[in-house]
């Protein structure tokens, strides 16, 4: 009679079996890789090479833009306060203008109302003296004729 411990025991075997094929390919396939890898690392060694070579000068470079650019900005910080300063003040001199203008052509169109308004009534009153003079006038004849 076959015992479970056996049976286990099998499957187990036959488990780990498996595990170190599966294993023997994954490091071969690894192996082939690597090969690979060494293949392309010693055919471009010279560029590489060359390029690592380069990287100083390359940071040597980034460092001078950054230190360039960071001069240009402090140059510039001062003016574009200023500029973004005037514009304000420009804004607020134009908004002042604006209200003054306002108020300006408020006050003439106040003041030709009111002197329309002062002509209409002179107009009217200089007629009623006009027509108060001939009654007067009209009174000193009847008197000096009698």
């Amino acid at each position: 009679m076959v015992d479970a411990l056996y049976v286990f025991k099998v499957l187990v075997d036959i488990c780990l079996c498996g595990f170190l094929i599966a294993l023997i390919i994954f490091f071969i396939k690894l192996t082939d890789l690597i090969k690979s890898a060494k293949a392309i690392i010693s055919d471009n060694k010279k560029d590489i090479d060359k390029s690592i070579g380069e990287v100083p000068q390359i940071l040597d470079n980034v460092t001078g833009i950054t230190n360039k650019a960071d001069r240009l900005i402090g140059d510039v910080s001062p003016d574009v306060r200023n500029i973004t300063n005037n514009v304000s003040n420009t804004l607020s001199n134009v908004e002042s203008i604006s209200n003054n203008v306002s108020s300006t052509v408020d006050y003439v169109s106040d003041s030709v109302a009111d002197t329309a308004t002062n002509i209409k009534y002179g107009f009217l009153n200089s007629s009623d003296y006009v027509g108060s003079a001939k009654e007067i006038v009209r009174m000193v004849r009847s008197i000096i004729k009698k």
